[in-house]
């Protein structure tokens, strides 16, 4: 990887951390403070492995595979990605976001649902992720 996609892959991180900031999480590029392989790129989102791309041409696939390998136990890996002039996306494994939430609401989302991945706009992911850690902390979870 050449030096402009990796400062292009630092401001995408660094630009998504202040985006989840916004949204009220205490959100930072993790690779800044201790920088070992394996890390989530940005941290502070509790239960959640954030991989972020900021590429025009995704492996989604691949880059779902490294959040996989890389997430600690219990993490849901995530890939928080996007293009240049386009919205911040989630993609995560369908059976993942099945541990989130029930079946009832796949009825809404089956156009976002393409051979076992889902992916979500940014700020949809995370009204879902909200309710997700809100149901936790009520003890609703399995």
């Amino acid at each position: 990887m050449g030096k402009m996609q990796r400062e292009k892959g630092k401001r995408g991180e660094r630009e998504l951390a202040g985006i989840l900031r916004d949204y009220g999480y205490n959100c930072r590029r993790g690779q800044q403070y201790c920088g070992t392989s394996g890390d989530a790129d940005v941290i502070g989102l509790p239960d959640v492995h954030i991989e972020v791309k900021r590429v025009e041409d995704l492996r989604l696939r691949k880059a779902l595979q490294q959040a996989s390998r890389d997430a600690r136990a219990g993490e849901i890996p995530v890939v928080m990605h996007r293009r240049n002039y386009e919205p911040w996306r989630v993609s995560m494994y369908l059976q993942n976001f099945q541990r989130m939430y029930s079946d009832d609401i796949f009825d809404e989302l089956k156009a976002q649902i393409c051979g076992g991945i889902i992916t979500l706009l940014l700020d949809t992911w995370i009204c879902y992720y909200r309710d997700w850690q809100a149901g936790k902390e009520m003890g609703l979870d399995e």
